[in-house]
């Protein structure tokens, strides 16, 4: 069963933060030197959102949606606080169109989705895995669309037959982000009847392979 998602609560507010995670092994020689060994391939996303209302009565408040309380904390419930994995659907970062994921061989059948990250003019570009795509993507075998596949668990696509040598391999889709409660206590602040905030959820994207 795929994991449960994170709801778009109505009052997400603002600062949003999302910040880059690395795991460097950093050797010092007794000259001071420092010998830095990367431990991933790479990186994973740490997320603290604040959200500013949820309201736990069982009738709207003006713009405060009905039982929104109690939905957040069944679903930190349902897994178990940092234990479990849930998805999320990052509104900045959930969609590709035409986005290369492989290029073919003449005898590979599987490809993992992929999305890269660029700046202005494809400077600085950085490419990293999609573990969780949301229904059944485009695919494109140098540009013309194909059926011929099959999307398989953590977002690898198998070729019924081999992409010739060359070929471009895109898709198009959205897709959420695989992550996990950074603490197993939330901190609610009641400040009305009925009507709550929290100030920062925390949570951070996982690595589904061993890189």
């Amino acid at each position: 069963m795929a994991p449960p998602i994170l709801p778009a609560f109505k009052f997400f507010s603002y600062p949003a933060k999302r910040s880059p995670l690395w795991r460097t092994l950093h050797q010092e020689s007794v000259s001071g030197m420092d010998n830095p060994i990367p431990l991933w391939s790479f990186n994973r996303w740490m997320y603290e959102l604040p959200i500013n209302l949820l309201n736990s009565g069982s009738t709207a408040f003006q713009n405060a949606i009905a039982l929104e309380w109690q939905q957040l904390n069944a679903l930190y419930n349902q897994v178990q606080g940092s234990f479990g994995v849930f998805q999320y659907p990052d509104p900045d970062d959930g969609s590709v169109t035409d986005q290369l994921f492989g290029v073919g061989n003449g005898t590979s059948t599987q490809f993992p989705l992929t999305r890269t990250m660029s700046g202005p003019g494809g400077t600085s570009t950085w490419n990293e895995p999609v573990f969780a795509p949301v229904g059944t993507p485009t695919i494109k075998i140098n540009g013309v669309s194909t059926v011929l596949f099959t999307l398989g668990t953590q977002g690898l696509v198998t070729f019924n037959s081999p992409p010739a040598g060359g070929a471009n391999l895109t898709w198009t889709g959205t897709y959420n982000w695989l992550v996990r409660f950074d603490e197993d206590s939330m901190e609610f602040s009641k400040f009305m009847n009925n009507l709550w905030e929290l100030k920062a959820l925390k949570f951070t994207t996982i690595k589904t392979q061993s890189k």
